[in-house]
Formats: structure tokens, C-alpha cells, sequence
């Protein structure tokens, strides 16, 4: 994750994940061209063209006495385009005068800052007990190899990457040289490479300035919008970042062959597999970044247009207006469900094992950094949704300039204990109460003050806690007579410490509609 979320641009996340993925496509090819090799996960017939979105882990079936062989080829095919792409920026670097220093270089000619970036492990078994032993045990043998990795200690001196902040700044990390020629190349660049290589934005080490590049050698330069053409207005200058990614997909795949109703795990997995590339591949098409949010049930959007970062399996990153944040989540995770269908069906016990995607929706500054964007977004996902929430759920932060962030995890349909209550509903209708002005921004602030105080006292009563906001809200003049039913909306976020949902709703209700 760490390659991914070390960006200074939007761009640079999107390169990133699209070059990891493009080095896996060339893993899988050299299986497509081996004979007797079969794709297991993800699942790609014989001669398929191979998607985008690829994950960096995947299965397939090889002649055993060819295993090692076609192991080790596969970890060439990536390192020869690894270093050919690493050969392309050096080209780019060089033709502006930042050619990297000779001391960043190792004596067999590769780089110390892009030669050790890579770590491979593989496993193979011989299917002689069948398909679901097989998987069970390399599954286990490759969690193994993992457990202890190769860390090489490299010194990195001098001026750091303006990116990742780690490696040494081309071309040598003496700070007045980084700064001079970066600006020098800024200036004398073409147009075609005049935004790869601002100043504010450069001082790159060869890793980020290889993924910097990497668009270009491509000839698939996406173009995304600034995270301020997201903002609804100048008065309300915030978008929102929405990341979501499926729950338990370790378990699923784990799952024995006397869970599945054929005990034919093989053709699960297979099912799996074709699951998340139907949920992933009508998403977006390849001439645009902009999300097919028509294909989703949603008549109209408040702002532009979504656009994404990636998309691929059950894991996908876009940018849109904060008022569509969380509508658009809740369509994907409904498509997500229904993309599940027949892996379901294949289950003895359907309902024990469901398929679902937790998401993380953060509201940002456009001013945020979109390296630090990432990280935060990571943590909100895993621990806000997964870990806090108990997955199937959605994470919200707020995160306003000047202000303490605020954090909610709200699950997408009601658990037990939550009687009638859905979540998302009812903060869709808060939000509604609060921009007709039923419900006033004062108000939710205050009711917020004094839960603090009256938490000891009413603590999970449905019957002090309803009386008492609705005596508070029927100040509201324009609430007044309806106070009662207001009053039962808001009570579950009192009595399940949600209340943050309400400074939320006061966000998305108010301020992001001046």
C-alpha cells in the first residue's frame, strides 16, 4: 500500500495502481504463453485478454515438473519491465539535467533505490489429493514464505524525495543542487512534460519519478480532476474521497470443500473470482476515468462527476462531490451483493457466509495532501469500518480546517438490537430535516454539548432520552409540532454514541449547500 499511497498528486496514486497491476499483467502472460497453464484466481480462459485491476497475488495451475521454471520466469518478465520502465524515466530525467548521481548506482548497474523495490515469494504443491487439499496447503505455504522477508539496508543521504520522504532526491540529495536543477527542468521543460516536472511538485527520488513518469510510456495519461473541481462551491471548499473493499475475502477463499454444496471448491473459487471482475469491469470504461454512475440506480448527482482511481476486484478508490459520497457507496455495495449471486448459490449455508464490501468516505480540504489523504483513508477503512464498525459498514470523517476531526461508523442495514433503525436512512433524512431547516445547525451542535453531560444519567433509555430532545427541539419553531417524531430519529444515535453522525448530517445538510 505504501507505493500506492506515496503521492503528492491524485495522478501519482492513480500511476501507482495501475503500474503494480501492469507488472502482475506481465506475470499472468507468461502463464497465458507456458503450455498447460490454467488461471485459477483471478480466472482468465486460455487466450482471454487480460483486464486492468489486477490484484498482486493470484493462482494458477502448472505442469509440476515446469513449476519452478515458470515461477522463476515470471518474477524476470516483471523485473525486465520493471527496469525498462526505471530505464525510460532515467531517459526522461537525463534529457533535463537530472541525471542521477553514479553513487545511486550499483556496480552490476542497477539502481540502489529501484533494484531492491520488489520482493517476490511464491509456493507451489503437486495436486495429488485434489483440487481443496492443494489450495489449503499452498495457501499455508505461502502465508509461510511471507512471515520473514529480506530487508536490505540501504543508506539514503542528504535531501529526501519531496514524495515519499525516504530515498535521496535526484540527482545526488545536495539540497541547492535538488532545488536549482528541478526548477532549471521545470523551465525548460516541453509542454508534454511541464506538470511531471514542476518544482512544488518534484524532487523526486527514481521510484516516485518512475511512477511519475509512467503514464507517459504508457501513452494513458488519465486525466483527473484538481480535488477542488469536487467542491460544491467556493464557500463550501471540501470534496469527499470514498474507498471500499469486500470483507473476509481471506475466509472465503479459505473456506473447506464440505462448505460448498458440490464440494467443488475449484468451481467456487472460479465463481468467486468471476464475481469480482463482473462487480469491477462495468465501472468505468477505458477512454475516461469517470465513473458509469448511470448503471447504478441514481437518477441525478449534486456535482461532477465521480472519477476513479482504480478499480479492481473488490477494491475500489473515487473522488466525487461530497453530496454524492454516500449515496454512490450504497450502490456499489448493493451491486456488490447482487454480483455475488451464483458464488452464493454454491454454499450449503448461503446465509452464514455473506458477501459483503465495508467503505470508508472522508471528507477533505482540497488543500489535504494526497499521500496523507491515502493513509487516512487506509486507517478509516480498516479500523473505522472493519475493525469499529464490524465490517458491512461505512466509516465517515470530517475533516475541516481549524477543527477536530469527526469520526462515525454506521452499518449499512440494522443489526440486532438496533430494532427498526437504519442507519443510513435515517442519517439521509436528518440531513434532509437539517437543509430544509426542520431541524436547525444550532441545535444539533447543542444537542451534542449536553450528551456529554447526560450520558451518566439517561445512558441507554429510549424513554428519557426522547422526551428530552424532543422538549429541545421543539424550540425550533419550524420543528416545533413535530418535534416528537424528530426526537425518535435522533434518539439511537444518542443511545449507540453516534451522535458525531449528527455533525455530519449538519455538513452534508448546511454547509456543503451554501
Amino acid at each position: 500500500h505504501s507505493f500506492i499511497e506515496q503521492a503528492r498528486r491524485i495522478s501519482d496514486v492513480w500511476a501507482g495502481s495501475y503500474l503494480l497491476s501492469h507488472l502482475t499483467r506481465q506475470a499472468i502472460s507468461e502463464a497465458h504463453r507456458a503450455g498447460g497453464c490454467e488461471m485459477i484466481f483471478p480466472f482468465l480462459p486460455k487466450g482471454s485478454t487480460i483486464p486492468d485491476g489486477l490484484p498482486n497475488r493470484f493462482v494458477c495451475r502448472v505442469p509440476i515438473d515446469q513449476a519452478s521454471a515458470i515461477a522463476a520466469a515470471m518474477e524476470g518478465r516483471i523485473r525486465g519491465e520493471w527496469d525498462r520502465l526505471v530505464r525510460a524515466a532515467v531517459g526522461v530525467l537525463e534529457s533535463y539535467g537530472l541525471r542521477p548521481s553514479p553513487a545511486l548506482w550499483d556496480e552490476d548497474g542497477s539502481s540502489r533505490q529501484t533494484g531492491r523495490l520488489l520482493d517476490f515469494a511464491w509456493s507451489w504443491v503437486p495436486e495429488e489429493g485434489g483440487y481443496a487439499a492443494a489450495s489449503r496447503e499452498a495457501a499455508r505455504r505461502f502465508a509461510a514464505s511471507r512471515m520473514f522477508r529480506p530487508f536490505p539496508q540501504i543508506e539514503e543521504s542528504g535531501e529526501k524525495c519531496a514524495v515519499c520522504g525516504e530515498r535521496t532526491a535526484l540527482p545526488d540529495g545536495d539540497r541547492g543542487k535538488v532545488q536549482s536543477l528541478w526548477l532549471e527542468a521545470e523551465q525548460k521543460a516541453e509542454p508534454r512534460y511541464q506538470r511531471f516536472l514542476r518544482a512544488d511538485q518534484g524532487r523526486l527520488c527514481l521510484v516516485c519519478a518512475t511512477k511519475r513518469f509512467f503514464p507517459l510510456d504508457r501513452q494513458q495519461d488519465a486525466n483527473f480532476d484538481a480535488f477542488d473541481k469536487f467542491q460544491p462551491s467556493e464557500e463550501a471548499p471540501y470534496f469527499a474521497v470514498v474507498k471500499m473493499d469486500g470483507d473476509r475475502m481471506g475466509r472465503i477463499f479459505s473456506l473447506p470443500a464440505d462448505a460448498v454444496a458440490d464440494g467443488d471448491l475449484e468451481a467456487f473459487h472460479r465463481a468467486v473470482s468471476e464475481a469480482l471482475g463482473g462487480f469491477a469491469a462495468g465501472l468505468r470504461t477505458e477512454a475516461s476515468t469517470d465513473l458509469l454512475w448511470q448503471g447504478l440506480g441514481i437518477e441525478k448527482l449534486n456535482g461532477l462527476a465521480p472519477q476513479v482511481i482504480y478499480a479492481g476486484g473488490d477494491d475500489v478508490l473515487f473522488l466525487c462531490d461530497p453530496r454524492d459520497a454516500l449515496p454512490l457507496a450504497r450502490a456499489l455495495r448493493n451491486r456488490y451483493g447482487k454480483a455475488f449471486q451464483e458464488a452464493r448459490q454454491r454454499l450449503k449455508d448461503p446465509d452464514r457466509q455473506p458477501f459483503t464490501l465495508s467503505a470508508a468516505i472522508l471528507f477533505a480540504h482540497p488543500g489535504h495532501p494526497a499521500g496523507l489523504l491515502l493513509h487516512d483513508l487506509e486507517e478509516l477503512l480498516d479500523r473505522g469500518a472493519k475493525e469499529r464498525g464490524g465490517r458491512d459498514s461505512v466509516a465517515l470523517r470530517l475533516v475541516k480546517r481549524g477543527g477536530v476531526p469527526v469520526e462515525v461508523a454506521l452499518p449499512w442495514e440494522a443489526r440486532p438490537g438496533d430494532g427498526d433503525t437504519n442507519w443510513i436512512a435515517d442519517l439521509d433524512e436528518l440531513t434532509q430535516k437539517l437543509r430544509e431547516g426542520r431541524v436547525s445547525s444550532r441545535q444539533t451542535f447543542t444537542l451534542r454539548l449536553e450528551e456529554r453531560t447526560l450520558l451518566e444519567v439517561f445512558q441507554d433509555d429510549p424513554a428519557r432520552w426522547e422526551p428530552w430532545l424532543a422538549d429541545r427541539l421543539s424550540r425550533n419553531e419550524e420543528v416545533s409540532g413535530g418535534a416528537p417524531e424528530v426526537a425518535k430519529l435522533v434518539a439511537p444515535f444518542f443511545l449507540r454514541r453516534r451522535t458525531p453522525a449528527l455533525r455530519i448530517a449538519r455538513f452534508l445538510g448546511i454547509e456543503v449547500q451554501r
